[in-house]
């Protein structure tokens, strides 16, 4: 997220730790907030920067670097069932690795039968 005048046409440019550099324009979702999503897990780190590009030239206005942080007093996400499934890897606990994985399986399965696509 980022705030600028609103009415601009502002990107991110980013790139994944050991991936290929994306850019994508960022959607104002208020007057003059500019937002775009990025899904980051365990061990994981972002490198980003948001720019114009005004005639032709390339005008950043921010750059910086991010990376996942446990987030703790909130409902429980397949993200942070996946980021716990990558601790019990990186850990060596196959126990609690298949216990988690299992237990994603079966909610997944449950949402499927639950809800179905209209």
């Amino acid at each position: 997220m980022c705030v600028w005048p609103s009415g601009r046409d502002i990107n991110i440019r980013y790139k994944y730790a050991g991936g290929s550099i994306k850019i994508a324009p960022m959607k104002e979702s208020y007057y003059g907030v500019y937002i775009y999503e990025l899904v980051i897990f365990e061990n994981e780190k972002v490198i980003y920067e948001f720019f114009t590009n005004k005639n032709g030239k390339k005008n950043l206005l921010g750059s910086g670097t991010i990376s996942y942080e446990g987030i703790s007093g909130r409902d429980i996400t397949r993200f942070d069932m996946i980021n716990t499934m990558i601790r019990h890897y990186n850990n060596g606990d196959d126990e609690k690795l298949t216990e988690c994985l299992e237990t994603y399986v079966k909610l997944d399965e449950a949402s499927h039968s639950l809800f179905k696509i209209l």
